[in-house]
């Protein structure tokens, strides 16, 4: 009786033991699966340590169990994005380690909670993951059921890691928007990365595109390493694949590159396709309704706009010379020429001036003629722009390039995501012709799967709306060589996105787009041999000015017929006069 006795206080002592213990556990697990059910949206799922963790964790019934003690986390499948991490005194020095050193932990895709024995690591593993690229962590601590998360509101982009504490029933918050000063990395070449320097004001696209981000999610982005200005940016130079490495390596996280070398028109542009989980689209920036004379001052191409003014100026001399020569006095001042041609060169009435001589009025038909045609086309010209789109149907979507027939060529294909997979990627490779291809060992398919990164490269011509389809064949609009790569799957992708595309619809793109065609129109030099150099919208003028130059010829050789003409007469009387006098001799 009595051994029953100490037998029986025996067992409730080690119920009462136990209770608490199993009770510490089902609510470790309740905040772990609460944890991971909001940060965790893949089936697969990593825990390491398992012998660690007291109870068994399952989401959507399926999750992968590593022994870190027995194995390292090389043999960590690559499609694993999320982890569970036990961290104990005996295993977080050699753990921490070896995250360190893993290079499979670099996707900011990941997502990690991390259950802590003791405070003491904390800290240390967020900084590492940090490093990573790795945002989305929870710290959980298994005494007290206390979560840690990165205090965004206070989070500077530098170290210590600030971390907020919470009990675990709270809200999650993990909005990387709220980031400040955190550093940006932009470029301005296909072949060189460049880190701007945000301190140095300029008017480039990336710049301002960057600009407009920091201002729109309040990110007050921050560039450091400043360098000497090259163009519109400047920073430290990188090469292509030294980008690709820092990728890799997590470091930097947005390229973007403008081929402005060429001296073409670029325009930024935002192309969205499904690759495989991702989307990608391309966005043809719309035109933007200026007034006439900035209509006429940014859009209107350098032949226009020389061969308005020197027509009138030529046309002004010519006249003049041409008035005083034949003695039509209403001629003999610049002023009056200057005012009867520019009457009839923008159509208006001219002054009631009696003209007698053959070559003023042949002159004055030619330069009627050519006023004629070059108002018709003007005018078509500036109707298209600020009454009609550029392009006869808008172009939204991938869809909608591949329907309206425009011309596309992909100038560099290192990164080319577009898979034979539809009758629509078929097609776009059909359409697209892919240059300067960078060898890929293996099967494209493989590469692509294998890369974390998306790399697109346009060139696109667009065709004349029916406005002024009649008078030309193609007029280039958009002419742009633009390199754009994002890791996929990182925190930033669709915030970026998304300011591209409320950049595009503000009309950001169509103002620098402006801006840099008149730059480009005063800049073009040597390249002009290499290079198209034509301007966005431009007019091919040359069967007005051949009109011009041929009126102009015949005018002189009329001129100078009708000059020359009373001294023939003269000679003419002459040689008769003297004629008849040798013969009455």
């Amino acid at each position: 009786m009595k051994l029953l006795t100490q037998y029986n206080c025996f067992l409730v002592v080690n119920c009462l033991i136990l209770l608490p213990s199993s009770y510490g556990d089902k609510l470790i697990d309740s905040c772990v699966n609460k944890v991971a059910y909001n940060l965790f949206y893949d089936r697969e799922i990593l825990i390491i340590n398992p012998g660690r963790i007291n109870g068994v964790f399952f989401l959507n019934n399926t999750n992968y169990v590593y022994n870190f003690l027995n194995e390292s986390l090389e043999t960590i499948p690559e499609e694993i994005n999320n982890y569970l991490i036990y961290v104990d005194n005996q295993t977080s020095s050699r753990l921490l380690n070896e995250v360190q050193e893993h290079k499979k932990l670099i996707s900011p895709f990941t997502r990690v909670i991390l259950i802590f024995e003791n405070e003491d690591s904390i800290t240390e593993y967020f900084e590492t993951f940090w490093k990573k690229n790795i945002f989305k962590i929870v710290g959980i601590r298994k005494e007290n059921l206390t979560l840690f998360v990165i205090d965004f509101d206070k989070f500077k982009c530098q170290t210590p890691i600030p971390l907020k504490r919470s009990s675990c029933s709270a809200k999650i918050d993990l909005n990387l928007f709220k980031l400040r000063n955190c550093d940006l990395k932009v470029t301005r070449s296909e072949y060189e990365a460049m880190l701007v320097d945000g301190n140095v004001t300029n008017s480039g696209l990336a710049m301002q595109l960057v600009r407009l981000i920091s201002e729109k999610e309040k990110l007050n982005l921050h560039f450091n390493k400043p360098s000497n200005k090259y163009a519109f940016e400047i920073a430290e130079s990188f090469t292509y694949y030294q980008v690709l490495d820092e990728f890799e390596t997590g470091v930097s996280d947005i390229y973007i590159g403008i081929a402005c070398s060429t001296y073409e028109q670029h325009v930024l542009f935002y192309c969205t396709y499904p690759v495989y989980e991702e989307k990608i689209y391309l966005i043809v920036p719309k035109p933007k309704l200026l007034s006439m004379d900035k209509l006429m001052y940014r859009i209107s191409a350098d032949e226009v706009a020389l061969l308005f003014h020197a027509s009138f100026a030529v046309g002004v001399a010519v006249l003049n010379i041409f008035g005083k020569f034949v003695d039509e006095k209403y001629f003999h001042h610049f002023v009056n020429c200057a005012i009867f041609l520019f009457a009839l060169q923008i159509g208006s009435s001219v002054p009631d001036v009696s003209i007698t001589t053959i070559s003023l009025r042949f002159f004055l038909i030619f330069y009627y003629v050519h006023s004629l045609m070059f108002n018709n086309v003007w005018q078509a010209k500036l109707y298209a722009i600020s009454v009609i789109p550029m392009y006869e149907k808008p172009i939204r979507t991938l869809r909608d390039v591949l329907d309206s027939g425009l011309t596309m060529r992909f100038q560099t294909s290192a990164g080319l995501l577009f898979l034979f997979r539809t009758e629509e990627d078929q097609e776009i490779f059909d359409r697209y012709e892919a240059s300067n291809r960078t060898q890929v060992d293996g099967d494209m398919e493989d590469f692509v799967k294998t890369t974390d990164f998306i790399t697109v490269a346009n060139e696109i011509n667009l065709r004349a709306n029916t406005q002024y389809k009649k008078l030309y064949d193609k007029i280039p609009i958009f002419r742009f060589n633009i390199i754009e790569i994002m890791r996929m799957y990182h925190p930033f992708y669709e915030q970026y996105n998304s300011r591209v595309i409320q950049a595009h619809e503000e009309g950001f793109f169509v103002k620098w787009l402006n801006d840099a065609e008149w730059e480009l129109l005063i800049q073009h030099t040597y390249h002009q041999s290499q290079y198209d150099t034509t301007a966005s919208l431009e007019f091919k003028l040359d069967p007005i000015l051949f009109i011009y130059k041929i009126g102009i010829i015949l005018s002189i050789i009329v001129f100078v017929i009708e000059v020359l003409s009373p001294v023939f007469k003269n000679y003419i009387r002459k040689f008769k006069f003297g004629s008849k006098n040798e013969m009455s001799i």
